[in-house]
């Protein structure tokens, strides 16, 4: 799966119209796009897994940081 298919059926999961799932797969290919256009971030963490794999993550970006 890729993200968007996960975030998809998060939202199908949760009962979510088809309108307010496109919106936000929209807005988020929006701020994928937004993102990769700057300079701003070296790393990108989603939040896809469970809590302890974001944590994870995120801590393996603050020792290479």
């Amino acid at each position: 799966f890729n993200q968007e298919d996960v975030l998809r059926k998060r939202l199908q999961d949760r009962g979510e119209s088809i309108e307010l799932i496109e919106r936000r797969i929209s807005d988020c290919r929006g701020w994928d796009e937004q993102f990769r256009r700057t300079d701003l971030f070296e790393f990108f963490v989603t939040n896809d897994g469970d809590v302890e794999d974001t944590i994870e993550a995120v801590e393996k970006v603050i020792r290479i940081d």
